[in-house]
């Protein structure tokens, strides 16, 4: 849940898990709290958007017993949304997160027939090189954001996957090496990255940050294979195939929920005439 949560994080508040307590930090690595000292509930736009009894298909649980959903009636793209990592029998899938707003408008696009464009977006922040990546397949390349201050370097923006301490533990390693230029490094970080890294007497920035991002993890590359479950089996698909599936799904949802709503309402005049 709350890796969950750190992922469905929005600007002010989670778009789908409404957290209290200690829930970590994408940016340091900061672990959660114990359970029992957290708590969580689903936001309004969750119960109404993921969580529908009326049109979720039920199976009797291993048992017997009780009944369970063959899968959640989302009408939201949590696939593109999320993005997924794993390995199964012979494949392995590797998805991009996107942001969620972007995700929207393009589903908005592909109703109107109209042209759009999408590319992964990060929590983190940080740059991205897509020349390799067409429609999520090949690899994106993301790089921290490194700014120039008086005789400092300062990193603002982490690449996705990295934390201020991996990329301290990795700036530290090429110090010993003798890759970069740096004489400290003072992690400020407290809602927002800030990395602040002293340089040696006489060193130079720009070639201190070319070194940073050739010896050190402020740069790496995230390969994007979107396999997926398609008709009950494994499918390479791309991005904008994703989408059109969704919004197909999002179509047939709205359409059976209007579908039931007309039969409450039919149930109702008939009741009261």
């Amino acid at each position: 849940i709350c890796v969950l949560a750190n992922k469905l994080w929005g600007e002010k508040k989670g778009y789908l898990i409404d957290g209290q307590g200690n829930y970590g930090s994408l940016l340091t690595g900061m672990p959660h709290a114990a359970t029992r000292y957290i708590e969580c509930r689903l936001t309004e736009l969750a119960r109404k958007e993921i969580f529908n009894k009326k049109t979720t298909t039920y199976v009797p649980n291993y048992d017997g017993r009780k009944e369970e959903p063959v899968y959640l009636p989302a009408k939201i793209p949590l696939l593109l949304m999320l993005g997924a990592d794993g390995i199964a029998v012979g494949l392995s899938t590797a998805i991009l997160p996107h942001n969620f707003i972007e995700l929207l408008e393009a589903e908005i696009a592909i109703i109107q027939k109209k042209p759009y464009e999408i590319y992964p977006d990060f929590q983190l922040g940080g740059i991205m090189d897509v020349t390799d990546y067409q429609d999520g397949l090949g690899k994106v390349k993301v790089r921290a954001r490194i700014e120039k201050e008086d005789k400092t370097l300062v990193i603002t923006e982490l690449p996705w996957g990295e934390t201020t301490d991996s990329i301290s533990a990795s700036i530290e390693d090429a110090l010993k090496k003798k890759k970069v230029q740096v004489r400290k490094i003072h992690d400020l970080t407290s809602d927002k990255v800030r990395i602040e890294l002293e340089l040696q007497p006489g060193a130079n920035q720009d070639k201190t940050i070319t070194a940073l991002y050739a010896f050190t993890t402020c740069e790496k590359s995230l390969s994007s294979r979107p396999i997926v479950l398609a008709g009950g089996r494994p499918k390479l698909l791309t991005v904008r195939q994703i989408l059109e599936k969704n919004v197909e799904r999002l179509t047939e949802l709205t359409k059976r929920e209007l579908e039931i709503r007309l039969g409450e309402l039919d149930d109702l005049f008939h009741a009261r005439t």
